[in-house]
């Protein structure tokens, strides 16, 4: 009579995600990320200018109160947006997709391929002006993209998803 077996495995033994060296993303993605985030700034800073201009309140009082901490916060999303794009990196292994994006929160994800449904490529206007692609990629019981790889080049981005896709065919 077999009776049900159930051994320990030694945490050592197994493999380290973390480990695994990783492809960093197209440094031309930078850009699009300074374009986004010029844009959004550019529209929360005339904002404030047209407040300053037009506020019959003290206007030096006003510039103490928003401008300068205004001012502060861009600064500071610059430096976390450039901090963040450094550490965006990916890595294609046998079984598996890992993608790594860290600045403040460090997140490690890896999606082996038997749970993929399907994959998407999606390009904006900065993207499609620089060659450049987002790669998503959706599981079973989720709505929304599990994994989503920014600043790939557009050829890359085609390779990765086809590759992917034979990948789940196959092992279907």
């Amino acid at each position: 009579m077999d009776f049900f077996s159930n051994e320990t495995v030694e945490l050592s033994s197994l493999p380290r995600a973390e480990e695994v060296t990783l492809q960093p993303i197209e440094q031309s993605y930078w850009k699009v990320l300074q374009w986004g985030w010029m844009i959004v700034w550019g529209i929360i800073l005339s904002a404030n200018i047209l407040i300053l201009i037009f506020t019959r309140q003290n206007p030096l009082l006003i510039f103490l109160l928003i401008t300068l901490p205004l001012m502060a916060i861009c600064l500071l999303t610059y430096w976390l947006m450039r901090r963040s794009f450094i550490q965006k990196a990916y890595t294609l292994r046998d079984r598996d997709i890992i993608y790594r994006s860290r600045c403040l929160i460090h997140k490690l994800s890896v999606c082996p391929f038997n749970r993929i449904q399907h994959c998407s490529i999606n390009a904006g206007p900065f993207e499609r002006k620089l060659g450049l692609a987002s790669l998503s990629i959706y599981t079973a019981g989720t709505e929304g993209a599990d994994l989503k790889i920014p600043g790939l080049k557009q050829e890359t981005a085609l390779a990765l998803r086809d590759f992917i896709m034979k990948k789940t065919t196959a092992n279907e």
